[in-house]
């Protein structure tokens, strides 16, 4: 599904707003901002590498194994920050968040 390649996808239902993005991650923190306040947040690591999260940038907040899932319960977080620990190889994840 190249098509979704460092595609972002905002939409509000009756239920709230809903924020989707694939993209290739690199070694750097880069911060994916949702445009609201989320209650849940879901990483999927299509990558051959750990990824690795961040609330402010700087703080790592928790790692994700090669191909691993993650859902994370927040309150009102607005954007999360995110990185590979490589760069070679397949780097695609997606984040979404609700």
């Amino acid at each position: 599904m190249s098509h979704w390649q460092g595609t972002v996808r905002t939409s509000e239902t009756s239920t709230g707003k809903n924020f989707y993005t694939k993209y290739d991650a690199t070694t750097v923190y880069t911060e994916k901002a949702f445009g609201f306040r989320a209650q849940k947040i879901s990483l999927i690591n299509e990558t051959d590498h750990k990824l690795q999260w961040s609330f402010d940038g700087v703080t790592l907040h928790g790692e994700l194994p090669v191909y691993g899932t993650k859902d994370i319960n927040v309150k009102g977080h607005t954007s999360i920050y995110v990185r590979v620990d490589d760069a070679t190889g397949t780097n695609s994840i997606h984040i979404s968040a609700s």
